[in-house]
């Protein structure tokens, strides 16, 4: 993607829409006076889903989580900060986020192609997401790895923490 900032403006210019609606690449904006992101993703825009390098923050497996149901959807979730920090802390913002995001919790034995299954770490922390895409099957991104798809077997089922559905009508 491009990133950048304005001196004064606080969202995009006309010239940052056309420039990558043109690139058919993703723009962020950092704003200065408020001290945040924004994003823009043009509709030409157009990446791969398996086989990407790692990239935290971004190409991971909560961006794989984003960049499946954009294209698959054109349902867009809300990017959240993901560093270093994240792989040792609780994040709150997950549990507090899905329903705004336009998902709701299912039971594992209800779990239907599309359905998203967050896991929790080693240190029981709910931080990893993966997408069911056939039966007994996830796509995901493991941190430092290629995204790819992979069998899910006891070992990931013992670490399941919810099973999350988009629903039907995204407000």
């Amino acid at each position: 993607g491009v990133y950048h900032s304005h001196p004064i403006l606080s969202g995009f210019s006309e010239a940052d829409l056309e420039s990558a609606e043109e690139a058919c690449l993703p723009f962020y904006l950092y704003d200065i006076q408020g001290d945040k992101w924004h994003e823009y993703i043009p509709s030409t825009y157009e990446s791969s889903i398996d086989c990407l390098r790692f990239a935290l923050g971004f190409q991971d497996c909560y961006g794989l989580v984003r960049n499946f149901f954009r294209k698959k959807y054109n349902h867009y979730l809300s990017d959240y900060d993901r560093d270093e920090t994240f792989c040792h802390e609780e994040q709150e913002i997950i549990m507090k986020s899905f329903e705004k995001e336009g998902f709701y919790k299912v039971e594992f034995n209800d779990i239907q192609i599309d359905d998203v299954i967050l896991f929790k770490s080693e240190k029981a922390l709910p931080q990893h997401f993966g997408i069911l895409i056939e039966p007994q099957t996830m796509l995901h991104h493991p941190r430092n790895a290629l995204s790819r798809k992979e069998t899910i077997t006891e070992r990931w089922i013992s670490r399941i923490v919810c099973v999350l559905r988009r629903k039907k009508e995204v407000i």
